[in-house]
């Protein structure tokens, strides 16, 4: 039992020292430019030093990093997905838009409030997916705009103004989650007119012709 534990404290050891090791590069190169290659690359390199081989060899046969552009079309499945950058103020971040099987158009607008920049990619979408972190009422309290999170209210607002028939939110602080989707329905009610859905963890929302 001794050298088996032994055995797992040196491979604890060797998992720590590799972690610093990419540390190490990743502070050595910080002030320079960092590509989403030189990303993906770092990803792999970590995951190489980290895991089993068992594991690892299935990075870049089932599991892929697909650095990309903004703009950037990839066919997924049965679907175009357009990859725009959301321009987050934090860390780059991507949102996509794709094409359903019935002709409808759905965006994602990721893990931060709607950039105007991004206007293209959300006016004359028929669904689209928006976090909001907190109802308005409660700002003070949970605090979004510290976040760079959105309200149900905000939200709402942009999808009454583009006149989206179909609004998602999602990404929401998780208090009580028992009146969580009725809370924000009502909220949302106040400002949006279209089909809203706050669905709960495990929930299916079906899209029509899909």
């Amino acid at each position: 039992m001794q050298s088996v534990q032994n055995a797992h404290a040196q491979t604890n050891q060797k998992k720590i020292q590799n972690y610093k090791s990419v540390i190490s590069y990743m502070e050595l190169n910080y002030n320079q430019p960092i590509t989403l290659q030189d990303l993906a690359d770092t990803i792999r390199t970590l995951c190489r030093l980290t895991i089993q081989e068992k594991h690892f060899r299935f990075l870049d046969s089932r599991i892929h990093l697909d650095p990309l552009k903004d703009g950037d079309h990839r066919q997924i499945l049965s679907y175009d997905v357009t990859f725009f950058d959301i321009h987050s103020t934090k860390a780059r971040q991507f949102g996509f838009s794709l094409t359903l099987n019935n002709g409808k158009k759905l965006t994602f607008l990721g893990d931060e409030p709607y950039n105007p920049v991004c206007e293209k990619y959300v006016r004359d979408c028929d669904w689209l997916l928006h976090e909001a972190f907190c109802l308005y009422v409660e700002r003070d309290l949970w605090k979004p705009y510290e976040k760079h999170h959105s309200t149900v209210k905000d939200a709402c607002e942009l999808a009454q103004a583009m006149q989206i028939p179909n609004l998602v939110l999602w990404h929401t602080e998780d208090r009580r989650l028992a009146q969580r989707q009725t809370l924000y329905t009502q909220e949302g009610r106040a400002y949006y007119d279209g089909d809203l859905h706050v669905p709960n963890d495990l929930d299916t929302l079906t899209l029509a012709g899909e």
